[in-house]
């Protein structure tokens, strides 16, 4: 990968069944990419969109479990002196094969410029996370494949992953930190991580003991894409925690700076899985946040981490650079 012809907003994704091919987009082109021998590779087009400038999966999706689709949002030229471009269009495309072998673009919900923080999508459902949903604040909203709006899920935009839970359904985690209080949705679960089951509308708290979590902690989410009894989260804590320091962002929470995972069904069980070590420094970089990550099937996960470094002395008295991050992996 490290040598592959592609960059990290190109968000290369891995064909759901053969691991020599990957998906990408360049501009306003997707186009597909099968690996060779010796760090070869051949590239072809796939599509290109020409009513757009460039599209983007905002960083945060992947392929429809089912190998069949990607989510997309359209983007425009604007004259706006901040930006060059405006996400104007989302959509579902649907990958070529054998029965449609030129792909298809499916019906585009128009976000006028709304501020698009996530798009995800499932075998049925696409859950959409606005910063700011025309000027009206912000909101987790479900749709189906075909854009039309089936669920407001609630006035936030917080972390969180879609996946599958061990009775097959297709769902969304996310933690509940920082929604409104009067959200009905998140009344009976403050400071957690939330299940959404997208086809019948259920919402489950699955962390309600005491201890709750703290917004504090910044819980990034990952959930497996093949059905999984649970969810990974990691924390990270925006300074080093010292009881003896007065800052309460500063201070030792429980599950403070840990790798973790919460049993799907509600039953509250968390089982930790490491602790990351990885510590802020320098500006608040987004480098040194562990950011977990789990494989389709849940049995491996992965983490970054400075382990600290920038805070400890060496014999040879070198420099870490603020962007210096190691990945880890555990087998649960």
């Amino acid at each position: 990968m490290y040598d592959l012809p592609i960059a990290i907003n190109n968000e290369p994704m891995w064909d759901r069944s053969d691991p020599n091919v990957l998906y990408f987009h360049a501009g306003n082109a997707l186009r597909k990419m099968v690996l060779g021998p010796e760090g070869t590779s051949t590239n072809s087009l796939i599509h290109t969109f020409v009513e757009y400038t460039s599209i983007s999966s905002t960083g945060e999706s992947d392929i429809s479990p089912d190998g069949k689709k990607i989510i997309f949002v359209g983007r425009v030229r604007t004259r706006e002196k901040r930006a060059r471009e405006r996400d104007r269009d989302v959509f579902v495309y649907t990958l070529p094969d054998r029965a449609n072998p030129e792909g298809k673009k499916g019906p585009v919900l128009d976000i006028a410029g709304s501020a698009l923080d996530k798009a995800q999508i499932t075998n049925h459902f696409v859950v959409l996370g606005f910063n700011d949903f025309r000027c009206m604040g912000a909101r987790t909203s479900l749709y189906d494949h075909k854009m039309n709006l089936l669920w407001e899920m609630g006035r936030y935009s917080g972390h969180g992953d879609a996946g599958m839970d061990s009775e097959r359904n297709e769902v969304y985690y996310t933690s509940s930190a920082d929604a409104p209080v009067d959200d009905r949705n998140y009344q009976h679960c403050v400071n957690s991580i939330l299940k959404f089951d997208l086809a019948h509308g259920s919402v489950t708290c699955l962390e309600t003991g005491d201890p709750a979590f703290d917004w504090s902690l910044a819980n990034h989410i990952a959930a497996p894409d093949q059905p999984s009894p649970w969810v990974y989260v990691s924390t990270h804590a925006p300074c080093d925690p010292d009881p003896g320091r007065t800052d309460p962002s500063c201070q030792w929470k429980p599950y403070t700076n840990e790798i973790l995972r919460i049993r799907s069904d509600g039953s509250g069980k968390i089982e930790r899985l490491a602790h990351h070590h990885s510590r802020p420094h320098g500006k608040d970089s987004y480098a040194w946040q562990p950011r977990v990550s789990v494989n389709r099937d849940g049995t491996k996960v992965l983490f970054n981490s400075n382990y600290g470094l920038h805070h400890k002395r060496t014999s040879c008295h070198c420099k870490v650079s603020e962007e210096y991050t190691d990945v880890y992996l555990v087998i649960p």
